[in-house]
């Protein structure tokens, strides 16, 4: 708070208007220190219940997190197109319209079998 008295204080003048944007600096600069202290009693409490309260009674007894991944050296991919068809397919394919659309379906079909069949 120091630092924003002395910030106010290279206000200088008399006046209305110069005592009015003193006590404005004075009242936004009290703000802000509170915030920064709010934050900083925020991020020692997570500090403490992080990394001093969990390790006193955390207790790693479960299974190990492993993420699931292809392995790409090993994966092969199988595209089948023709598949049999369900009733979303269907309802797809009537709301698909126009040419252009079609198109750059039937195109990416051609691509892809030709790719991985």
């Amino acid at each position: 708070m120091l630092a924003i008295k002395a910030m106010v204080d290279l206000i200088v003048g008399e006046g209305f208007l110069i005592i009015s944007l003193q006590l404005v600096g004075l009242i936004f600069g009290n703000i802000v220190v509170i915030l920064l202290e709010g934050l900083l009693v925020f991020l020692n409490a997570l500090r403490l219940h992080f990394y001093e309260f969990f390790f006193k009674f955390f207790q790693g007894s479960g299974t190990e997190f492993i993420p699931f991944h292809l392995n790409s050296e090993y994966s092969i991919i199988n595209f089948k197109m023709d598949i049999e068809r369900d009733v979303i397919t269907v309802d797809i394919e009537r709301e698909i319209e126009t040419k252009k659309t079609l198109e750059k379906i039937n195109k990416a079909k051609k691509y892809i079998s030709k790719k991985y069949l």
